[in-house]
C-alpha cells in the first residue's frame, strides 16, 4: 500500500470514529430509495456474460458501478451495495467465478493528487453486497483506458485461482478465490488487459500499455517477456478454440492512453500463430485511423470474429461500424449499412442515427445462442436477436448512468439538469424523466422557473455556454457567453415578476459575472460582481475545484462539480442577494447587486485545502436567514443576513462534505435536508440527512444498497413528504420521509 493510500485510509477511519460519537449523531433508518428512469446515457465500458448462468450478463460503467441483467441483456439493475470509497463506482474490470456462480470480483479506482488509487472487491452473493479484498493496485476506472479488456480474470482450469493486474501496482495472484493476494510481477508496468488461456492450464497473459506482452506458464508465479512492439499495444486478447497457439488481439497506438489528440490514434486487429512470439496485423477491410478496443471470437467457429472501431462524433464511418471476418481475419466486411428501421426502443434523446454506434467499447456473442449479439457503448447496451441485422436498445432499462448537476421541484413537476443532455422533466413525481427540449448545447447546468410556465436554463458545450428561455413550448436563446463560460446559477427574482439573476463562471474580463434578465423587456444587463477588480477568473481556484476536488472525470473542467448552488435571494428583503465564490466566501448585496459586502466572519473559509463553499440557500419564509454548506466543514446558518454564523452540523470536529442542500417551511417549522459524498480530499461515508426540527436532530436516510453515490442535488416536495436526489453517475432517486 502506498503512503498516500495509508494516509487516506487513516483519515477515513478517524472521520468515521468521530461521527460515531456526535452528540447529534444521526440515527439510521431503513429507507428504500426508488430509482428514477432517465434512459441511461453514460458510458458502458465492459460487458461480461456469466459463464454458468448464461442468461445473466454484467456491465461495468466508468461512473455508475456494476449492473446485472437476468433477462439476457434486456433490462438491468445496479449492484453496488456496501461500497463506500469515492472511486468505487469507477469500475475498470469485472470477473465471475466459473466454479461458483455467486462469486464475482470488481476492480475500481481513479486518479487524484497525481496518483492512482483503487481496490478489488469481492461478492459471494451474486453482486448484492461487496467486501474489499485488495487495495494494493491502482485502477483508472474513469480514465482513457477504461474501455480496454479486463484486468481481473478467474482461471477457468484451476478452481480458486484469480489473476489481477493494475493500471499501477503490477500483477497479483490469489489462490483462495480472492480472499488473499500475492504480488508477483510488473510493479513498474501499467497494464491494459490480461487473459488466461481456457485451453492450456496455467498459461496467463498480460499486455502492458507500453507495447509489451508478458506470459506465465505456471499460473502466474513467474513471468517472461513474450512480445514487444514499440508502436502499439493490445487492448483485448482472446484465444483460438481449435489451435491453442493462435492468439488474437485488438490494439491501438502505444501511449494513446495519455494522448489528447484522438485524430492521431490508429489501431486494428493482430494475430499470432506461434503462441504470441510474433504478430501479424490483420488490416484488410478494416478502416484505419481509429482506435480498436474489442475483439470477439466465435468459439464454435473460431475463424469468425467481430471487432468495432471506436467511432466518435464527426466520424466518417457507418453509423454502427461493426466489422466481421469468416476467414480468421484475412479479410473484414462491414456487418451492415443500417437505417432507422433497423433500430428499435431507444431513448428519445437519441435523435441521430450516429449516436447509436458512438464509442462502442465491447461486442459480444451470446455463448448460448450464436444468433445473439450484444454491444456496449457511450449510451448503454444493445441486443440483436438476428446476428446483427437489427438492434434493440430496450430503452436501456435500468442502466441509470447519467451525471446530474441538480434537481428542482416546481409546479408539481420535477426537473433535472445533467451532463451530456438537455434538461429533463418528470411529470409523475420522479418515476420517469424525459428531455422536454431538443437541440442547443449538449449539457445543462442551472434552471429556474418564471411566470406562465416559462423556464430559464443554462446550457454548455466545450466551446461556449448559453442562457435559454423555454416558453410556449419553444426554446429561445437569451444570451450566448464566450468560451470557457458556465452558467453556474439562476434565481427567479421574488420582488419583480419576470426578472432573473444569473451567475456565470469563467473569465471575468469576458463573459463571467452576475447578470439580470428581464423577460418582459427582453433585456439582459451585466451587474457588478464583488471580485471584479481583484481576480480574473471564477472559480478563483478552479484547477483544484473542478479537476481535483469535485470532478467526476479527470481532465474535464466544469463537468458535474455542482451547479445552481452559489446564488440565493432573500425572499423577504427586497434587493438582498447572497453570492458565493468557492474559496473566497460569501458576499451580500442589499441594493440588487450594485454594491457588495463580504460576509465571512466566523466561517471556515480557507481553513483547509478542502474547505470549499459549495452551496447557499436562503430561507423561503424568514428574512435574513441563509444557509451555507462546505466541503469538510459541514452546514452553517446565519439569521442576520450573514453578519454572524453558527454551525448547525456537525457540532464537533467531525467531517461532513455538504454537496447538496434544500429546506422548506412546514407548519411553522423548518425541514432541512443535506447530502454529502466521500471525497479523496475529505473522507466520509456517503450520507443524506434530514432534520424536522431546524437542525437539532437528524435522521440518516441514505440507502446503503446504492453504494458510494456522488450526491449533487436534493429537492424536497413537502406536499408528498418526498425527497428527490440527484447523483453524478447514477441518475436520480426519490424516497419518502
Amino acid at each position: 500500500m502506498s503512503f498516500s493510500q495509508s494516509i487516506g485510509n487513516l483519515f477515513l477511519t478517524i472521520s468515521i470514529s468521530l461521527q460515531m460519537v456526535f452528540c447529534q449523531s444521526p440515527h439510521n433508518n431503513s429507507v428504500n430509495w426508488v430509482q428514477s428512469a432517465t434512459g441511461g446515457g453514460g458510458y458502458i465500458t465492459g460487458l461480461v456474460q456469466h459463464p454458468v448462468k448464461t442468461d445473466t450478463w454484467f456491465a461495468r460503467c466508468d461512473v455508475a458501478g456494476i449492473f446485472v441483467s437476468y433477462d439476457r441483456g434486456k433490462s438491468w439493475v445496479a449492484k453496488n451495495g456496501g461500497l463506500e470509497d469515492w472511486f468505487s463506482h469507477s469500475v475498470r474490470s469485472i470477473a465471475i467465478d466459473p466454479f461458483d456462480a455467486d462469486i464475482m470480483m470488481r476492480a475500481s479506482g481513479d486518479l487524484r493528487n497525481g496518483s492512482l488509487f483503487g481496490s478489488i472487491h469481492k461478492s459471494s452473493d451474486g453482486g448484492e453486497t461487496w467486501n474489499k479484498v485488495n487495495d494494493e493496485m491502482g485502477f483508472f476506472g474513469n480514465g482513457p483506458s477504461r474501455m480496454f479488456g479486463e484486468l481481473i480474470v478467474f482461471d477457468p482450469k484451476t478452481e480458486g485461482n484469480v489473476l489481477a493486474a493494475g493500471d499501477s501496482g503490477g500483477i497479483y495472484i490469489s489462490q483462495d478465490k480472492g480472499e488473499s493476494w500475492k504480488y508477483v510481477f510488473g510493479e513498474q508496468e501499467s497494464f491494459a488487459a490480461i487473459s488466461i488461456s481456457p485451453y492450456l492450464p496455467g498459461n496467463y497473459f498480460a499486455a502492458s500499455k507500453n507495447g509489451k506482452l508478458f506470459k506465465s506458464q505456471d499460473s502466474g508465479q513467474n513471468w517472461q517477456l513474450l512480445f514487444e512492439n514499440p508502436d502499439w499495444h493490445f487492448t483485448e486478447l482472446t484465444f483460438h478454440s481449435q489451435d491453442y497457439k493462435v492468439l488474437i488481439g485488438s490494439f491501438i497506438q502505444t501511449n494513446v492512453s495519455t494522448a489528447n489528440d484522438r485524430t492521431s490514434v490508429f489501431g486494428g486487429v493482430a494475430k499470432s500463430v506461434d503462441g504470441g512470439l510474433t504478430f501479424k496485423e490483420l488490416k484488410n477491410g478494416l478502416p484505419s485511423g481509429f482506435q480498436y478496443n474489442t475483439i470477439e471470437l466465435d468459439e464454435s467457429s473460431p475463424n469468425r470474429m467481430f471487432t468495432v472501431p471506436d467511432a466518435r462524433p464527426g466520424h466518417s464511418l457507418s453509423n454502427l461500424p461493426i466489422y466481421f471476418t469468416e476467414d480468421g481475419g484475412e479479410s473484414w466486411r462491414l456487418k451492415g449499412a443500417y437505417s432507422w428501421e433497423d433500430f428499435s426502443n431507444y431513448p428519445s434523446y437519441i435523435r441521430s442515427l450516429d449516436h447509436i454506434g458512438w464509442a462502442v467499447s465491447k461486442i459480444r456473442l451470446d455463448v448460448s445462442d450464436k444468433g445473439r449479439l450484444l454491444f456496449s457503448n457511450w449510451y448503454g447496451v444493445s441486443v440483436s436477436e438476428d446476428s446483427g441485422v437489427s438492434w434493440d436498445g430496450n430503452h436501456f432499462i435500468g442502466l441509470e448512468t447519467s451525471c446530474l448537476e441538480n434537481i428542482e421541484v416546481s409546479g408539481g413537476k420535477v426537473y433535472s439538469t445533467l451532463a451530456d443532455h438537455n434538461p429533463m422533466v418528470s411529470n409523475d413525481h420522479g418515476a420517469t424523466f424525459n428531455s422536454f427540449i431538443s437541440g442547443g448545447m449538449p449539457s445543462s447546468t442551472a434552471i429556474s422557473f418564471g411566470e406562465s410556465e416559462s423556464i430559464v436554463y443554462g446550457l454548455r458545450n466545450k466551446q461556449k455556454a448559453g442562457l435559454f428561455e423555454y416558453v410556449d413550448s419553444r426554446p429561445n436563446l437569451i444570451q450566448e457567453f464566450l468560451p470557457k463560460s458556465y452558467v453556474q446559477a439562476i434565481e427567479n427574482n421574488p420582488w419583480e415578476k419576470g426578472k432573473f439573476f444569473v451567475l456565470v463562471e469563467g473569465d471575468l474580463n469576458q463573459s463571467a459575472g452576475l447578470y439580470r434578465w428581464d423577460s418582459f423587456k427582453r433585456q439582459i444587463e451585466r451587474l457588478n460582481y464583488p471580485l471584479q477588480n481583484e481576480v480574473d477568473f471564477i472559480p478563483v481556484n478552479g484547477d483544484f475545484i473542478e479537476d481535483e476536488l469535485l470532478n467526476i472525470v479527470k481532465g474535464q473542467r466544469k463537468n458535474v462539480v455542482g451547479a445552481d448552488k452559489l446564488l440565493a435571494l432573500d425572499q423577504k428583503r427586497e434587493g438582498t442577494i447572497y453570492l458565493g465564490e468557492w474559496t473566497e466566501g460569501i458576499f451580500v448585496s442589499h441594493d440588487n447587486g450594485s454594491s457588495w459586502e463580504s460576509r465571512n466572519f466566523g466561517l471556515p473559509i480557507k481553513s483547509d485545502t478542502a474547505s470549499v463553499l459549495t452551496v447557499l440557500k436562503a430561507h423561503p419564509q424568514r428574512e435574513g436567514t441563509v444557509y451555507a454548506g462546505f466541503i469538510k466543514e459541514g452546514l452553517w446558518r446565519s439569521i442576520d443576513f450573514g453578519v454572524s454564523w453558527e454551525k448547525i452540523y456537525p457540532l464537533d470536529q467531525g467531517v461532513f462534505n455538504v454537496t447538496a442542500l434544500d429546506l422548506k417551511e412546514v407548519n411553522d417549522s423548518e425541514v432541512l435536508i443535506i447530502g454529502g459524498e466521500d471525497l479523496f480530499w475529505s473522507r466520509m461515508n456517503p450520507s443524506v440527512l434530514i432534520s424536522l426540527d431546524e437542525g437539532r436532530n437528524w435522521k440518516n436516510c441514505y440507502d446503503k444498497s446504492k453504494g458510494a453515490l456522488r450526491i449533487k442535488g436534493l429537492a424536497l416536495d413537502e406536499s408528498l413528504n418526498r425527497a428527490y436526489v440527484a447523483t453524478s453517475g447514477n441518475g436520480a432517486f426519490h424516497f419518502d420521509y
